[in-house]
């Protein structure tokens, strides 16, 4: 076993060996801070036992949000635990450590939560906005360089074919192969003087297929948005391009400040528009929301499910089939009802 390391001493070294992608250090990074609050920074990492992992999640239960008055919730618990996890089970094949503790504790159980996916209609109502809607709020939101209608119609339909938003901004024209109608997903290194990359999850390189409205759209979006990265605006996109070498970490993981903003006002003239028209507003306004739709079409098609799990970039089909996911109820007893009628006695 190696010398032993106090907690703050271990992160360090867990933080140096670029064992996992940036965003999961930055998970594990929020979860060992939260644990030294609660032990220490000179607290040995060795004598950690899973009766402090049991304390640490009451902590976190009994805990007081500020943006929400209440305690963490259980998945947000059970994901600290899991980054702990993380961090000591690869303490202990470095020796760091005996055991890992997060495996001897009472681990919290998240409820599984319901899958939400935006309805057809919806979708169809977030698109009539984007393309020709007057609102001035939309309006105003600014598209100088004349793109910005085909740039979020884009963002939408490439969103319904299962990449995740930071996979979408690191979209160059090179990734977008219009003779073959596919989208290769590419992880890529930063690399000074020809790229930059930002925060996006997945190394493995992918390729997802377009539907034949997004390859029109993308053909006639390609002679609007001819500059390198198409997803992003032209000044931002030329801003970094000429600061490679230079950008910060949040500048690198947040490329378009302005994103959530811009959809939220989208989404805030959409729900004007339904409600006008007695129509249920659209009650949760997340671009992640997207990608569910595409696994639930995918699923709802027919496509095996290691099939949807490679187009969505997935590690195993089990995420894609409980979290992403969406089992119509009407859908699900009617088809049932099919196949036990088929089959008689």
């Amino acid at each position: 076993m190696s010398e032993r390391s106090t907690l703050s001493e271990l992160f360090e070294k867990f933080n140096d060996s670029s064992v996992t992608q940036e965003n999961t250090r930055n998970k594990c990074r929020t979860a060992w801070r939260a644990l030294i609050g609660m032990l220490g920074p000179g607290f040995e990492a060795e004598a950690v036992t899973g009766e402090h992992i049991d304390r640490f999640q009451r902590t976190l239960r009994d805990a007081t949000v500020r943006r929400t008055g209440t305690g963490y919730s259980e998945h947000s618990i059970f994901s600290y635990i899991s980054a702990l996890s993380q961090v000591f089970r690869w303490a202990a094949d470095c020796g760091y450590v005996r055991v890992n503790p997060v495996a001897t504790c009472h681990r919290m159980r998240a409820t599984k939560k319901k899958v939400h996916i935006y309805s057809r209609d919806e979708i169809t109502d977030i698109l009539d906005t984007v393309r020709g809607n007057r609102d001035k709020r939309i309006m105003a939101l600014g598209w100088p360089d004349g793109a910005g209608v085909l740039r979020w119609t884009g963002f939408i339909l490439v969103a319904l074919t299962g990449p995740r938003i930071g996979e979408i901004w690191n979209l160059r024209w090179d990734d977008i192969d219009l003779e073959e109608g596919i989208i290769r997903i590419q992880a890529r290194p930063d690399r000074a003087g020809e790229y930059w990359r930002w925060g996006a999850k997945g190394r493995n390189e992918r390729q997802v297929p377009m539907s034949d409205d997004l390859w029109a759209l993308l053909c006639r979006f390609r002679t609007v948005a001819p500059w390198r990265y198409p997803f992003l605006k032209r000044r931002t996109c030329e801003s970094m391009q000429a600061r490679i070498g230079q950008l910060t970490e949040a500048q690198r993981k947040y490329p378009y400040h302005n994103f959530h903003r811009e959809l939220q006002l989208i989404l805030e003239v959409t729900n004007a528009r339904r409600i006008a028209a007695h129509a249920e507003p659209i009650r949760e306004g997340k671009f992640h929301t997207l990608r569910k739709n595409a696994a639930t079409q995918l699923a709802e098609q027919g496509v095996p499910s290691h099939f949807c799990q490679e187009i969505l970039g997935h590690a195993t089909d089990r995420l894609t089939k409980e979290v992403y996911t969406f089992v119509d109820q009407r859908k699900c007893l009617d088809e049932s009802r099919r196949a036990f009628n088929a089959a008689s006695y």
